[in-house]
């Protein structure tokens, strides 16, 4: 009888299990809000897209249905680089262009409830993206919307707080686009330079630059935060900022073995002799056929590339800062169905 109702009880616990987990895998598959993991809040909300196909020149308009103001939520975007070398990546992010022709992605018209993702026409490495939004706490220092200028504005955010210690951003606004990331870093075409990006950050200041040209960042808000302690940061690995010389490829090893398009990374340089911490040229860009900026590629489980590009003039010294996103559960295959503990 013992043996009978043991055996009962396990049919009953590997029921729920397989309940749970098929419930589970559906929501991932729709879409929907991805579950907590362990390491998060139960009532933190996030969402997943998955990896989703995007063709050259196509517009995705996505669905993550969170019901928040923009201003409370975040955004991370990973590109896929399905049939060539650069694996999961930020090559072209916020966009590139080089002789007429346009590469890379950029994200745009982010709202409560939507976001759009436009892939460049002539782009060879955004073959899928994967977004993920979810809500934040209150920043340490948010400027809120403010007027962009053409130039350089200064910001003070008086935290007190040593500079590598803290996580800078800024998010456009305009007519045309919405909120966007696009001509995040710069973006040139020909000669003429559009976008704008983040400089010079220390303990109470940083800049923010809107380049000559742009027509899209009418506003800017400025974030400002010092972040929970990342899983990995190379500058703890490694003791110091990573020397960069033009043109080349440092692989940063990570060794975290996560799923990584579940990984919220932070690319970030340094040029001690001007612009400081900053994301000038970020994600790469091409002044007159000449590439300048950086961009990181080939982000696996456990490293990834970091490319700095041949004529860039910002970015000598490099870090990597990265943490763990919330992992949806997922069914694996043994003797019997069980839950990843993972």
């Amino acid at each position: 009888m013992k043996k009978q109702l043991q055996l009962i009880l396990f049919a009953l616990a590997v029921s729920l299990l397989l309940a749970l987990t098929l419930g589970q895998a559906l929501v991932f598959a729709r879409g929907e809000r991805a579950p907590s993991s362990p390491n998060a809040d139960l009532n933190t909300q996030l969402w997943y897209s998955g990896w989703v196909n995007i063709a050259p020149g196509q517009t995705l308009t996505l669905n993550h249905n969170l019901g928040l103001a923009p201003e409370a939520m975040w955004v991370e975007v990973w590109f896929k680089d399905a049939d060539g070398r650069a694996g999961i990546n930020r090559i072209g992010y916020g966009g590139i262009e080089a002789s007429g022709s346009w590469f890379g992605a950029y994200w745009h018209h982010f709202t409560a409830n939507n976001i759009q993702i436009t892939r460049l026409p002539n782009d060879k490495a955004v073959d899928q993206v994967f977004v993920k939004v979810w809500k934040i706490e209150t920043p340490d220092y948010d400027s809120g919307w403010m007027d962009f200028s053409i130039g350089n504005t200064a910001i003070h955010h008086n935290l007190g707080i040593t500079n590598t210690d803290l996580l800078a951003a800024i998010w456009f606004s305009g007519t045309t686009k919405g909120i966007h990331n696009y001509g995040y870093g710069t973006l040139t075409v020909g000669t003429e330079e559009h976008g704008g990006f983040w400089m010079k950050l220390t303990d109470n200041n940083l800049e923010v630059y809107r380049r000559l040209y742009d027509e899209d960042a009418e506003q800017v808000r400025v974030v400002v935060t010092r972040p929970e302690t990342p899983d990995y940061d190379s500058l703890v690995a490694l003791g110091d900022w990573q020397d960069m010389a033009k043109g080349s490829v440092f692989t940063f090893t990570h060794n975290l073995n996560w799923d990584p398009s579940l990984l919220m990374v932070r690319a970030e340089c340094l040029h001690p002799d001007g612009q400081g911490i900053n994301h000038n040229y970020a994600g790469g860009d091409v002044y007159n056929t000449l590439a300048a900026g950086y961009h990181i590629q080939n982000l696996t489980a456990n490293s990834l590339h970091f490319v700095r590009r041949i004529y860039d003039t910002s970015c000598t010294r490099a870090r990597i800062r990265i943490w763990k996103r919330a992992r949806p559960i997922r069914p694996i295959y043994l003797p019997m169905l069980m839950l990843h503990p993972e």
